[in-house]
């Protein structure tokens, strides 16, 4: 089962299209000897998040929840998920920066925080025996920090 066809399964089965929802994260993971998809991503207010069964296509979870998205501090309200800039565009942000290509790396993961402010996406990555971590404005696309560390 291919990445679309995972979401195009989770989206089936949450009622929504793709046009209404951000995929925050889509990957291909080994469980328990089980190729499956962790797919997650956000409508509205919810917070969607699927395991897929990758052989299958069976649907091994899958939850949602309620997310806040405004800060108590300011008393305003975080920008709407549309507002959003797309994880591929942090993940290209972070890998420039870094000076490598995607092609290059062993491990990526993108997942947009929401639950913090700013809100951003942490984009980790490894390459050449190193760990790379970035955090990327949600809103902006700044990089607001970034570390690297010998992978061990």
């Amino acid at each position: 089962m291919s990445e679309q066809d995972a979401k195009a399964k989770a989206l089936e089965h949450a009622g929504l299209a793709e046009a209404d929802v951000q995929f925050i994260f889509a990957h291909l993971d080994m469980d328990d000897g089980v190729q499956e998809w962790d797919i997650e991503f956000i409508s509205g207010n919810t917070e969607y998040d699927y395991s897929i069964n990758a052989a299958t296509g069976d649907i091994i979870s899958f939850d949602n929840e309620a997310e806040y998205r405004g800060t108590a501090q300011s008393g305003t309200a975080a920008p709407a998920s549309g507002d959003y800039i797309p994880p591929e565009d942090a993940k290209a942000k972070a890998l420039a920066d870094a000076g490598i290509a995607e092609a290059d790396c062993v491990e990526m993961g993108v997942e947009l925080e929401h639950d913090s402010n700013p809100v951003h996406y942490d984009v980790d990555f490894t390459s050449g025996g190193m760990e790379y971590s970035y955090m990327v404005d949600a809103v902006s696309g700044e990089i607001i920090a970034h570390s690297s560390e010998v992978d061990d």
